[in-house]
């Protein structure tokens, strides 16, 4: 069975409108593919934290 990388980088998890479509797709794809799925916000990443992102959002810190 043929591999497929999802790389899911929502950051607002459900309430992505990324994730609403993306979701139904991934599921259908897993059909044909063996699908392994890397979730950014579930890595201890500190460039992708939330609150990192609302601070940026909220102009509290540079977007750089």
């Amino acid at each position: 069975m043929k591999k497929l990388l999802y790389i899911d980088a929502c950051i607002r998890d459900n309430l992505s409108r990324t994730k609403r479509i993306a979701t139904p797709l991934i599921e259908n794809l897993k059909e044909r593919y063996d699908v392994e799925t890397f979730c950014l916000n579930k890595m201890n990443l500190e460039i992708v934290k939330k609150e990192l992102i609302a601070k940026r959002n909220n102009k509290e810190i540079p977007e750089e």
